[in-house]
């Protein structure tokens, strides 16, 4: 009988978890570059709302997709159990940070629906106050997930 290390012991329980994540998350990122591709091109009206959240979306999707992959592939190749780990702490913080992000978009274009279609008569939601609420809650994602490199430090799992 042939004794695994620990440690390979276990890469090898937790391998079929990090290929479907990898796979998802690869899938996310070439989805979301299509997003990105097709909604730059002169397809779509240029000047919308709706086209400037799509492309914040797909483009902080597409960030939360590579973070993930990377902590992916920082896994596979240092184990769970790996050294000084900043690369972690990194693909962790843009993820939340992202993911936040990407969460009160989803809130402005409930907003932005709303308005649109309760009070069409009234002053809408510019493209300017659209961008400008994109970039105040990238950055609020920013500053708020700052905790994360506390948390996700090194630690053995």
């Amino acid at each position: 009988m042939i004794e695994v290390d620990h440690s390979v012991q276990s890469r090898l329980e937790k391998a079929p978890v990090s290929a479907i994540s990898f796979l998802l998350n690869f899938t996310s990122i070439v989805g979301n570059l299509m997003v990105l591709h097709v909604f730059r091109s002169k397809t779509y009206e240029s000047h919308s709302n709706y086209r400037l959240f799509v492309l914040f979306i797909a483009a902080l999707d597409f960030g939360t997709a590579l973070g993930h992959v990377f902590k992916e592939v920082n896994r596979i190749v240092r184990g769970y159990n790996g050294g000084n780990n900043h690369a972690c702490t990194i693909s962790y913080y843009i993820g939340y940070s992202t993911g936040f992000a990407t969460l009160l978009i989803v809130l402005f274009i409930a907003i932005e629906r709303y308005k649109k279609i309760c009070t069409p008569f009234q002053k809408q939601i510019t493209i300017k106050q659209s961008k400008a609420m994109c970039v105040v809650v990238i950055a609020i994602g920013a500053v708020l997930n700052v905790p994360i490199a506390i948390i996700y430090g090194k630690r053995t799992v």
